[in-house]
């Protein structure tokens, strides 16, 4: 069993483990090796004691019954109107289950708090993910580079125009 909540300073190491496994896993063939060879569990805590501790995001994790973190998510206003989904991450064995899914209508209904209808995501176009946004009702917006090590992927934007058609 699996329950979400909001991160705390202490789930940084964790969210460093998965966000590293998960983009060894997620992004093989489709990253440059030598940049997926030189993550680091100790610096991706790091950035997210910075983050967690900087306080303008808000980030979900997924919990196992030992409190271990499987899976989390980032979130954030990018305009007025406008939130963004920056993160989401499960570790490979958890995916499939339901839980990013969870993380998502999380996220959400804490959009709706506080009256965002409008979110968007980023997603490499390699990524399977995207099927997972398609599946959830988001539709593609744009197409644009990114550069990572020298090379230039492709990024997809997604968007759900009104997320309370995706609650209701």
């Amino acid at each position: 069993m699996v329950y979400i909540r909001e991160a705390i300073i202490s789930d940084a190491s964790g969210m460093g483990k998965v966000n590293v496994e998960s983009w060894q896993t997620t992004y093989r063939g489709l990253m440059p090796e030598t940049v997926l060879r030189n993550l680091s569990v100790k610096d991706k805590k790091e950035k997210w004691e910075n983050i967690i501790r900087a306080g303008n995001s808000t980030t979900f994790v997924a919990v196992d019954e030992e409190e271990t973190i499987v899976g989390y998510l980032n979130m954030f206003i990018k305009k007025s109107t406008v939130g963004e989904v920056t993160a989401i991450y499960l570790l490979e064995n958890w995916q499939g289950k339901g839980i990013g899914k969870a993380l998502l209508l999380k996220c959400f209904q804490r959009f709706l708090e506080q009256s965002i209808h409008t979110i968007r995501v980023e997603v490499l176009a390699g990524n399977d993910s995207r099927l997972f946004y398609e599946r959830m009702g988001a539709e593609l917006i744009e197409k644009k580079g990114i550069q990572i090590d020298g090379n230039v992927l492709d990024l997809l934007v997604y968007e759900w125009k009104d997320i309370r058609n995706v609650l209701a």
